[in-house]
């Protein structure tokens, strides 16, 4: 298997989750199943998978975000080819969930990957998946964040780059009566020219203060904007003479 380390200025200002992903390959066994390996987990989602980690069969994958111009969402060229698979631990209203991140390898007509992100159940059940794969290498970005006493919420991360700039696309995904829901996507540009080098990173904040903010109604006609609009997220570049960007 191809483990894909990805890089990216990330910056979480809230409660953090310790927990991690792990790569796992095809043939490793599933500790709470015995008998079990990955490739009998994936096959809910690539029946036809073979020993190789390819398959010509691929249940629909709703994408993680409505594309809003009429073209079709990025589909999986066929045959797949799995190149990763990351496996995270995230609870949500007050159930322990299991979250697999597998790269399908290739869309057809699209310069993405199609990575297909599953919510499975204590048993490994598929509950849920949908299409995260905004870019050509992805991976979950740790840590989770804890957006509640009961409920986690994970970070997928994506990128492409050339010489001197770096092209992110992160999606912030929750669970919801079982399900999997994206809160919002982002996107992050980095780039160094002539000895300069700015950085965009994410900024959460759910604080009891920021909570407070959100919940404010919206200010009158007459009232001064606030300089950053009370959202959850921020995106904000580390170069000191550049704005703050609104997510």
């Amino acid at each position: 298997m191809i483990r894909k380390f990805l890089t990216t200025s990330l910056l979480l200002l809230a409660a953090l989750s310790g927990a991690r992903a792990d790569y796992v390959d095809l043939d490793d066994p599933v500790a709470s199943r015995p008998g079990k390996t990955w490739a009998d987990i994936v096959r809910a989602i690539v029946p036809d998978l073979d020993a190789d980690g390819r398959g010509n069969t691929v249940i629909d994958l709703h994408y993680l975000v409505d594309l809003g111009d009429g073209d079709p969402p990025p589909q999986p060229q066929l045959p797949v080819s799995i190149s990763s698979i990351e496996v995270a631990q995230i609870k949500a209203e007050g159930r322990n969930f299991t979250t697999m991140l597998v790269d399908l390898g290739g869309a057809d007509g699209w310069a993405v990957n199609v990575v297909a992100l599953a919510l499975l159940d204590e048993d490994l059940k598929l509950l849920d998946v949908i299409n995260v794969g905004q870019d050509k290498l992805n991976a979950f970005l740790p840590p989770l964040l804890q957006i509640s006493d009961k409920d986690q919420a994970l970070l997928t991360y994506s990128e492409h780059g050339n010489s001197n700039q770096v092209y992110g696309a992160y999606g912030l995904i929750m669970v919801r009566d079982g399900k999997l829901q994206v809160i919002d996507t982002f996107a992050t540009l980095d780039d160094r020219w002539c000895g300069h080098e700015r950085k965009q990173a994410l900024t959460f904040d759910i604080s009891p203060a920021a909570r407070a903010i959100g919940r404010s109604p919206p200010p009158s006609p007459t009232a001064r904007p606030s300089p950053t609009p009370p959202k959850i997220a921020a995106m904000k570049s580390r170069n000191p003479a550049s704005k703050t960007l609104s997510a």
